[in-house]
């Protein structure tokens, strides 16, 4: 996918915003390695979409005056024609497509036609059951960090992100996931870390969890509870409230394996 490469290796965003996206996309990839790939059909849907968002997005931009269209970022125009090619190619990265609409969001003025659409295309990535988890927390999340502070695309992203910490049939490490990629990139003291917490401790009392996915929230390691901590002494109290009433619970369990006995009575020593 040379075009789609080439736009990539061009795109100029601010390194902190890349940094925080290739650190939860390197952390979906390992969940993902357990997760089924994405179905060709939903790839040929995808690439679809691209298609016919960049010929939009093309479309408007013959509209503009040329004083407007050199304000534009060349960045932003390559960006274009590599979504143009998507569906040519036979395999291409999600990630990668990501990274295009970032470039044709970030290129594009505040408020403008172009960041709806992307914002749009992005939201119905995220909400889309038949993706791969990492990959629609992915369109998520990169909303969340590409959008203005205080912008109505930063409250859909948090909201997206909360749900899908939530979804009905989500595993443990699915719900952890999606939390992590929240309070990964919102400040310390933020009311979004606070509610992406909420969530998960309501995922973990569910009634139906299984003992692998109570496992997976008393197990974390210690780069996940130092990211999803938080400053508020009364949910950091109720986290460890849960956490041993979880304990406590499958202490009681005759169903256990000899490993989980062994990883329950380690963490309650």
């Amino acid at each position: 996918m040379e075009a789609v490469s080439y736009a990539i290796l061009r795109y100029n965003a601010p390194q902190a915003v890349l940094r925080l996206r290739h650190w939860v996309s390197d952390n979906a990839s390992r969940i993902a390695l357990v997760e089924k790939e994405m179905d060709e059909n939903v790839a040929h849907d995808l690439a679809l979409e691209c298609r016919h968002l960049a010929q939009h997005l093309n479309e408007e931009e013959e509209g503009l005056d040329t004083t407007s269209r050199s304000r534009k970022s060349k960045e932003k125009q390559e960006a274009l024609q590599a979504l143009l090619s998507v569906g040519d190619q036979r395999h291409f990265s999600l990630h990668d497509i990501i990274d295009l609409l970032c470039a044709v969001y970030q290129g594009s003025p505040f408020q403008s036609k172009a960041r709806q659409h992307v914002a749009q295309v992005l939201l119905a990535w995220a909400e889309r059951r038949d993706l791969p988890f990492g990959d629609a927390v992915e369109a998520a999340h990169t909303l969340y960090l590409i959008s203005p502070k205080g912008s109505q695309d930063k409250q859909q992203a948090v909201q997206m992100l909360l749900t899908q910490a939530g979804w009905p049939t989500i595993t443990m490490k699915q719900s952890v996931e999606a939390v992590t990629a929240l309070c990964y990139a919102s400040p310390l003291r933020s009311k979004e870390r606070d509610q992406g917490i909420l969530v998960l401790l309501e995922v973990a009392q569910r009634p139906d969890l299984s003992v692998e996915d109570a496992l997976a929230f008393i197990t974390l390691d210690s780069d996940h509870m130092c990211t999803i901590s938080t400053t508020s002494a009364v949910l950091t109290k109720r986290q460890v409230a849960v956490r041993k009433q979880m304990l406590e619970a499958l202490a009681q369990r005759s169903d256990l394996t000899s490993e989980q006995a062994a990883q329950i009575a380690e963490a309650l020593s």
